[in-house]
Formats: C-alpha cells, structure tokens, sequence
C-alpha cells in the first residue's frame, strides 16, 4: 500500500514508466509474431509479383516491430528517467512527445543473403515540444532530421490507454489517480468535500 508522501509518490511514477515499456515490448512481440505467421501463410499460397511484394512489405514491417524491441532493451536507464520527467530534462522546458522512427535500404551484394531484400536500421527517436508534435507527428505528415525524410505511417493505438482522474467541482483541481494514490478526503486545493464524490472521477 502506497502513501502519498513525496517518495512513495515517485516509486508509482516509476513503476508506471516500467510497466508501460514491458507492456509496449509486449505489443511490439506480439505483432512481430502475428506477422511472422501471416508471412507463413502467404507463403503457402500461389507466388506471382504482387503476392511477392506483399511479402517483402510483411517482412520489413515484422523486421521494424523486432527493431523496436531491440530498441527498449538497449534503452539507457538515464534517458529514459529523463524522457519521464523523473529528473530534469534541459533539451525541452515541458516534457515532449517520442516518435520512433525505422528506416531500411536495399540488400548490397556485400550483405547476407537470406531471402529479404532489405536491412532493417537501428531505430532512431525524435522527441518534439508537445505543440510542435500536434503537426509534425501526424499521420501521412513528413520531416527532415539527421538527413532522413522522415515519413510518418502509423501511430501505434494498442498502448493508449485510458488514464483515471478525480477531478474537484468547485475549484477545478486534478488529480492523476494513475500516478498518485486516491487517498485525500476532501480537495487538497480548496478543500471541496465533493472531491470524494464517485462522480468526480473521469477517465481521459
């Protein structure tokens, strides 16, 4: 059972950060297989150029979801608390949005040949103030950084979640139930006794 002093409050924080990553690489997993059989089942069927080329499309996105993996296991445990917000980020004033970003070339001659016509990159992440991320993340939206045109496909919906508020009805005052425990009997701001009110809480 959590308190609500300064520490216990940081250990929720930090425990939601762990498991939204452990439940974004189980995401990233699962799909990666869902893939790989879809892939095994293509396979079995007649091969003419386009069901080829829906293949090699299925492969590059299976190769991206394992790179995204690879991604969060090799993730630097200082950024991450950075990026959180958990200690002070100097790159951006307001905690800013994550995009990551998987490019591929063509095979050379020089490559292994494994029947894939394309090598998957390491995954790059770009991190924009939150007004800027509104445009520049947007699906079929595009943007140049480290001399790539970066061109965004999808946003990935399966980890949005629904996050529970309380919120006071006298003085507007939230509080995010997801990050700290539900334990004030009445507004911690203006001391509103409706703040206990089942019907104060909202999920945004």
């Amino acid at each position: 059972m959590f308190g609500t002093d300064e520490k216990d409050g940081l250990r929720i924080r930090l425990q939601k950060i762990l498991e939204e990553l452990a439940a974004e690489r189980k995401s990233h997993r699962e799909k990666a297989e869902q893939i790989k059989k879809l892939i095994a089942e293509k396979k079995k069927g007649p091969q003419d150029q386009s069901t080829r080329e829906e293949i090699a499309q299925l492969d590059r996105e299976r190769q991206n979801k394992i790179e995204l993996v690879k991604e969060i296991n090799d993730r630097d445990l200082l950024n991450t608390l950075t990026d959180a917000g958990l200690i002070p980020n100097y790159a951006f004033p307001e905690s800013g949005v994550e995009l990551k970003s998987i490019l591929w070339r063509n095979k050379g001659a020089d490559d292994p040949q494994d029947g894939s016509k394309y090598i998957t990159l390491p995954a790059e992440r770009y991190e924009r103030p939150a007004k800027s991320a509104l445009s520049e993340f947007a699906p079929e939206n595009h943007f140049f950084a480290n001399q790539h045109e970066v061109v965004i496909e999808q946003v990935n919906m399966d980890l949005s979640k629904l996050e529970k508020w309380r919120l006071c009805p006298t003085c507007q005052h939230m509080q995010n139930l997801q990050d700290e425990a539900d334990s004030y009997s009445s507004c911690p701001n203006c001391g509103e006794a409706m703040w206990v009110n089942l019907s104060q809480e909202r999920f945004y």
